[in-house]
């Protein structure tokens, strides 16, 4: 009976140790700048993107070297190192953005050795990015439907100040990375850079900021029983009801569906979504990257009791590897909308085998999505 007692106790610390296995990341190399003092965070896909959190700061021994124990799902990691806000963020070896740092757990024990090259927010390289031609409408635009304020941001074309010419309209997600490295959290689309090129359609792009604490609750209608959410009806009624007609009054915009798009990636593209199907007479030009169908099953029930919108257009792209799940959700959704009576010239979808959960992919697509979008 001793005995028998005894292997099972062994059979049960076995099979809790490989289900708490853990994954341990060690640095031994800092930039020189970087202060004694200062804290070391992660964030990644594990705990999502929350920088400056202490349950995932790394501690610092007496050698100087900093670890840090973490209990992940198995699967695809991507994370970056930060010492606090998103500004921190480290950078590559000559200080400029570095795409996220990426692994595969397959749930036993690991330790990774890693080094940080540098900090993004150095003096030599924390200057803003942001073209002359983009602006702030506010710091502070209020959003009545949610009671809070939000940064906006506008990109003109380079002779919108030369001109009497009215210009199509793009309203995107995630604000903080598209124009400007220096408030960006995981590095900027260069929407400004790219829409500067002669090549280009010429268009306004509104860049909403995202709320922070509240961003997965703003960008999901439907509420997810861990990640929360929610509130994306009202914040998709703001860009409509609010934030279009000030935008309309104050610029010189083509304020019509054929010309108004919304675009947005990851859980900025779920919105995006959610809000071009909600309000089709609105948003004639959809574009949808990577986005995070996986939080939210009520989309595919918003387009099959949706319909088909005549006249709207819709782009799909995604990295073939970026998740076990994305591929056939989009392939899903294409479906929908093709059984709903979208044509197929009204749809784009596509899968690049090198694309990432990363603004450098989508910063990448953005020209041939607008081009797609603007130009037909």
């Amino acid at each position: 009976m001793k005995r028998t007692i005894f292997l099972f106790s062994v059979l049960h610390l076995l099979a809790t140790g490989f289900c708490h296995a853990q994954l341990t990341l060690v640095l031994r190399e800092l930039p020189s700048e970087t202060p004694l003092s200062t804290p070391i965070y992660v964030a990644g896909s594990f705990n999502d993107w929350q920088t400056g959190d202490p349950a995932y700061a790394l501690q610092r021994d007496e050698e100087g070297i900093y670890r840090l124990d973490l209990f992940p799902p198995i699967g695809q990691l991507e994370f970056k190192f930060t010492r606090g806000p998103w500004w921190t963020v480290e950078g590559d070896a000559e200080g400029r953005y570095r795409p996220n740092r990426s692994l595969f757990y397959d749930g036993l024990p690991q330790t990774v050795e890693l080094r940080i090259d540098s900090w993004e927010d150095t003096e030599q390289y924390g200057q803003s990015t942001a073209a002359p031609n983009v602006h702030l409408i506010s710091n502070a635009f209020r959003i009545p439907q949610l009671d809070r304020l939000r940064r906006i941001w506008i990109y003109l074309p380079p002779d919108y100040d030369h001109s009497s010419e009215r210009y199509p309209v793009l309203y995107m997600h995630d604000a903080q990375n598209l124009f400007d490295r220096q408030t960006s959290f995981s590095g900027e689309w260069q929407v400004d850079e790219s829409l500067n090129q002669e090549d280009l359609p010429k268009l306004i792009v509104v860049g909403i900021d995202n709320g922070g604490e509240h961003r997965l609750d703003e960008y999901n209608p439907w509420t997810h029983p861990k990640y929360g959410g929610g509130e994306g009806d009202e914040f998709a009624a703001f860009v409509v009801e609010t934030l279009k007609p000030y935008v309309d009054r104050h610029y010189r915009t083509r304020p019509g569906r054929e010309d108004t798009g919304i675009m947005g990636s990851s859980m900025g593209g779920l919105i995006a979504h959610y809000t071009a199907f909600a309000y089709p007479q609105v948003f004639g030009r959809v574009g949808i990257f990577s986005p995070s169908y996986w939080l939210a099953d009520g989309v595919y029930q918003q387009v099959s009791e949706a319909g088909h919108a005549d006249g709207q257009t819709v782009y799909f792209i995604a990295g073939a590897n970026e998740s076990s799940t994305l591929q056939a959700e989009l392939q899903r959704m294409e479906s929908l909308l093709r059984q709903a009576g979208y044509p197929a010239e009204d749809l784009h979808l596509r899968f690049h085998p090198d694309g990432a959960h990363a603004e450098w992919y989508w910063a990448r697509e953005f020209p041939g999505a607008v081009f797609w979008l603007y130009n037909r």
